[in-house]
């Protein structure tokens, strides 16, 4: 089976409080372990944010591209 590979969308900065928002300083941001799960870029760089995450554990999350700094939630 195909792997599901999505690129966030590109957001503003949320209002502090607003948004859970990971923004950790290398990526991966989440990488999961059994290599069954989605795979997710940064829609700004493309650079890759998430590996192998099951897709249930995104609900409003905002990830923060280490590289290029841009915001980004699942569409």
């Amino acid at each position: 089976m195909a792997k599901k590979r999505r690129k966030t969308r590109v957001i503003p900065k949320p209002l502090e409080g607003t948004r859970t928002i990971l923004a950790p300083a290398k990526a991966p941001v989440i990488k999961g372990q059994d290599g069954s799960g989605i795979n997710v870029a940064c829609g700004h760089c493309g650079k890759a944010l998430v590996v192998d995450a099951a897709d249930a554990t995104f609900s409003n999350i905002v990830l923060r591209c280490p590289l290029c700094g841009a915001y980004g939630e699942l569409a």
